[in-house]
């Protein structure tokens, strides 16, 4: 699976439960799990990558993913800046 879709897969997973695991996104999109880790460790949304989609709680055990509410105006404000 390509990253695009690996991604368009991951946000429409998350878009459909408060938060999942690296595990539950896995069974749900179905594609080789390093592939899945690479491609969320490089949208999750902090400082170095502020338009980064995915959050991740890294206080639990393992690691929950979700994304952050955000709606139109915002995200095309953020592209343009």
């Amino acid at each position: 699976m390509s990253k695009p879709d690996i991604e368009k897969n991951i946000f429409l997973c998350l878009t459909k439960t408060a938060s999942a695991t690296l595990d539950e996104i896995e069974l749900k999109i179905k594609c080789e799990k390093d592939d899945l880790a690479k491609t969320i460790q490089s949208n999750i949304k902090n400082k170095s990558n502020p338009l980064g989609f995915i959050l991740e709680d890294n206080k639990t055990t393992p690691n929950h993913y979700s994304i952050e509410p955000t709606n139109y105006d915002t995200i095309h404000t953020q592209i343009h800046n």
